[in-house]
């Protein structure tokens, strides 16, 4: 049976083709916040003080940083902590992000 052909990632600005909805990269990154919205400190997640820091950094570094190693200029949409803070408010607020 023949295949789909293959379509852009539906994350913004990435050119990759691929057979599902987004390229291996950034169907990581989907997981990724999909997991956090299941865990119980995602109320971190939607307090004020997280959405001013994320739009802050996002802000001091609008383009993925993941992209850019790829050499890709893509607009960075999510800010993710480089040390996982597993519900330790100290280090979920702390500068710990790219």
């Amino acid at each position: 049976m023949p295949r789909k052909p293959k379509k852009p990632c539906k994350y913004p600005g990435c050119p990759e083709l691929t057979e599902g909805n987004y390229c291996k990269m950034h169907q990581k990154e989907i997981n990724r916040e999909y997991n956090c919205s299941n865990r119980p400190y995602k109320k971190l997640y939607k307090s004020s003080r997280w959405q001013d820091l994320r739009r802050y950094v996002l802000n001091k570094q609008p383009l993925c940083v993941e992209c850019l190693k790829n050499n890709r200029i893509t607009p960075a949409t999510v800010v993710d902590h480089i040390k996982p803070h597993k519900g330790n408010e100290d280090l979920f607020y702390d500068i710990n992000y790219k």
